[in-house]
C-alpha cells in the first residue's frame, strides 16, 4: 500500500503526513512499486474529484488525463478503472506547459484573448 502524501501543506490528512510504502518486502519488484505509485496517485486524484463534486454539486462526467502519466496506456486504464469512467488523453500531452505559454502570451499582449474568436 502506498500513501501519496508528498506535497507540503496538505490539509487532509494533515501537514504532518508523510509518503510511505507499507508492506514492501523482498518479493516485490520495481513493477510492484511503480504500480503502487500509480494507484496511490490515482486514488488521491479520485478523492479530489469526489471532494470537488460534493462542494459544487456538479457531477464530473468526463475524465481527461494529461501530462507524463497519460502517455502510458496502463496508467490511463488504471485511472479509468479507479474513476469508473472512460479516460481520454488530449493530442497534446503537456497541457500545463501549453496553458502557461498561453497565459504568458495573453499577459504580454502577444495575443489578445484565448481562445481566439475564430476558435469559439
Amino acid at each position: 500500500m502506498l500513501q501519496p502524501f508528498w506535497s507540503p501543506g496538505l490539509k487532509v490528512p494533515g501537514p504532518e503526513a508523510k509518503g510511505a510504502i507499507i508492506g514492501f518486502g523482498a518479493l516485490h519488484t520495481r513493477a510492484h512499486v511503480y504500480r503502487a505509485i500509480l494507484e496511490g496517485v490515482a486514488y488521491a486524484l479520485r478523492d479530489g474529484k469526489e471532494q470537488l463534486e460534493r462542494r459544487t454539486d456538479v457531477a464530473i462526467r468526463e475524465l481527461r488525463v494529461a501530462g507524463g502519466g497519460s502517455q502510458s496506456n496502463a496508467a490511463l486504464q488504471l485511472t479509468a478503472d479507479l474513476f469508473g469512467m472512460a479516460a481520454t488523453r488530449p493530442h497534446i500531452t503537456e497541457t500545463s506547459g501549453l496553458g502557461a505559454a498561453i497565459d504568458a502570451a495573453v499577459g504580454l499582449a502577444v495575443i489578445r484573448m484565448w481562445p481566439a474568436p475564430s476558435a469559439r
